[in-house]
């Protein structure tokens, strides 16, 4: 339930705060004022895009605010959603009692926006999965979302829900198995599919195996190639370090230092430093002589090197590096395996396979006759509804395509069993039944999804509803009629109507005006004030079209204002 709403530089509303009651809030005015930019404010809370056309001309980021209670049903509702740890969102999952939730929306005029759930950001796709639990929006088109027959199902599977409960799960998991099994013959294939995987393994195999790529030999390859490439400039360098080392004059010039020690004893100190240098330097003589050896090839050899790069490369293009390689080996081989001798699993699976299409055939059946069944219930239900507004010839029925022979199922197996169901209306007598979405009316469409709303609030447990317009194309009577479903609706479910009707806003709890005001003739603004009783029978008043015409109006509004409170005490 939306408790408060607090909009600020959204369309026409500078600033604004509204607190709704729990049961029937009218939202009433004049035509133009802004009326729907109130659902405009509550549907960018639920998910709806976020567009610069809505940000109030002239500034620079505006938010919208809205507090939710929810109860212990919603929080399981929120936990079947996958949003399973609620503590993040600050809701605290075992408490019985009811939680407030703060969505927050904040928007900028680059077009950018900031989403957060009790302080914490979240994304859009997270609050599209959050908010379906805690309102449903009608609109004056919001009737083609059942013009889907997977839609209309849903609606059947969710009144039918406490005897289907406990079949769906278990269809849930034997299709779940059956999908499995599914995977497994694939992997195995039939025989004559087997055989062509098995070559194709078998060659894969063999040729990694005949490979035999070392683990880094691609780079080893690399760098072995390159001195191959400058072999000859490599061992002319080698040949000049050896002959400059070879013909270096150091015994020379040790043999007159160790002679100039008998003149002078300090000259004793370089002729060992020099005598060091020496040897080390025919240590250096001889270990690059021994290596020299290492840089003469073969002709060949750059061609051979050169044949071995081209099968490593190929190798790793084809399967992947070292690791990916030997992973694919290792899976090939054991799935090799397994294929060469699938005959007997092949047709162990095939057993299994056959025996859960039957388990699925049978549990589909039992789905299906619990859905007709309900559906029927359903019908007469919603027929009933259309008759109390005054659509007395209204014909409804749920149409149910015939179920599939155990022979010929598997193509129309699903995780919800295998049933097609369309609903076919019909608003006047005389004329057939027509499928949901044939039906043009703007006025029936309007009576039949409030129908459909207070048949569906009773066992969906929705706990806010908002109606924009649904007094599309209705008056007089039927307006009394709605007006009388809407409180109904609201005996069990927070309502938020907008509405022209005068029957409708005399029926209201909670009763906003909205009004649009000009300053300085330059700076449009709409205004929002929640009525009290007085000024509640003047709005009356003035949707009846006669106020200032009769005096007798005021009264008029006052005796649809008791009328409704009569019924409410009597029926609510």
């Amino acid at each position: 339930m939306i408790n408060k709403l607090m909009i600020k530089n959204f369309v026409l509303i500078e600033e604004a705060e509204l607190e709704f009651g729990d049961r029937l809030n009218v939202l009433s005015g004049e035509t133009g004022a802004g009326k729907s930019i109130l659902v405009d404010a509550v549907m960018l809370l639920l998910g709806a895009r976020y567009d610069k056309g809505l940000l109030r001309h002239g500034t620079d980021s505006g938010v919208v605010e809205g507090f939710f209670s929810i109860d212990k049903r919603t929080k399981l509702k929120l936990a079947g959603t996958g949003i399973s740890d609620l503590a993040t969102y600050g809701i605290d999952e075992s408490y019985d009692g009811d939680d407030e939730v703060l969505v927050s929306r904040r928007f900028f005029s680059d077009g950018k926006n900031e989403i957060r759930l009790n302080g914490k950001q979240i994304t859009l796709a997270m609050l599209k999965q959050f908010s379906p639990i805690l309102i449903d929006i009608y609109g004056q088109h919001d009737y083609i979302q059942y013009f889907d027959p997977s839609v209309q199902l849903k609606l059947v599977d969710f009144f039918a829900e406490e005897k289907l409960s406990g079949l769906t799960k278990k269809c849930q998991e034997v299709y779940k198995n059956y999908l499995g099994i599914l995977k497994e013959l694939k992997e195995l294939g039939q025989e004559g599919e087997r055989e062509k995987t098995i070559d194709f393994l078998s060659y894969q195999i063999s040729e990694i195996e005949n490979a035999k790529v070392g683990e880094n030999e691609e780079e080893e390859l690399i760098a072995r190639r390159k001195i191959l490439l400058n072999s000859e400039k490599i061992c002319g360098l080698i040949e000049q370090g050896i002959s400059s080392l070879s013909n270096s004059k150091f015994d020379s010039a040790l043999i007159a230092i160790k002679k100039l020690q008998d003149f002078a004893p300090n000259f004793e100190e370089y002729s060992d430093r020099l005598n060091s240098i020496i040897i080390e330097a025919n240590d250096i003589l001889s270990s690059i002589s021994h290596v020299a050896g290492d840089f003469e090839f073969e002709k060949d050899a750059l061609d051979k090197l050169e044949d071995r790069l081209l099968v490593v490369r190929n190798i790793n293009k084809k399967y992947g590096d070292y690791r990916t390689c030997q992973k694919f080996f290792s899976e090939a081989t054991n799935r090799l395996n397994r294929l060469k001798n699938a005959a007997e699993e092949y047709e162990q699976l095939l057993g299994e396979k056959n025996a859960l299409v039957d388990s699925l055939h049978k549990i589909s059946s039992d789905m299906s006759d619990i859905r007709r069944s309900e559906g029927s219930i359903l019908s007469q239900r919603i027929v009933d509804e259309l008759k109390e507004l005054g659509m007395e010839k209204a014909r409804f029925e749920i149409d149910f395509a015939d179920n599939p022979s155990l022979e010929n199922c598997e193509k129309h197996l699903t995780a919800n069993g295998f049933d097609l169901a369309e609903f076919l209306f019909s608003a006047n007598a005389g004329q057939p039944l027509k499928p949901f979405s044939k039906v043009a009316s703007g006025g029936e469409m309007s009576r039949f999804m409030l129908a459909i709303k207070v048949v569906s609030g009773d066992f969906m447990g929705i706990d806010t509803l908002i109606f924009d317009e649904i007094d599309a194309g209705i008056s007089g009577k039927i307006g009394q009629e709605v007006a009388k479903k809407l409180a109904r609706i609201a005996k069990t479910s927070q309502v938020l109507c907008v509405t022209h009707l005068a029957q409708i806003a005399s029926m209201a709890d909670t009763h906003f005006f909205i009004d649009k005001i000009s300053k300085d003739n330059d700076t449009t603004y709409t205004k929002i004030t929640l009525l009290n009783e007085d000024k509640q029978i003047n709005e009356i008043s003035r949707l009846l079209g006669s106020i200032g015409i009769s005096k007798a109006s005021h009264q008029t509004a006052k005796d649809m204002k008791d009328w409704s409170k009569a019924y409410k005490k009597q029926n609510i």
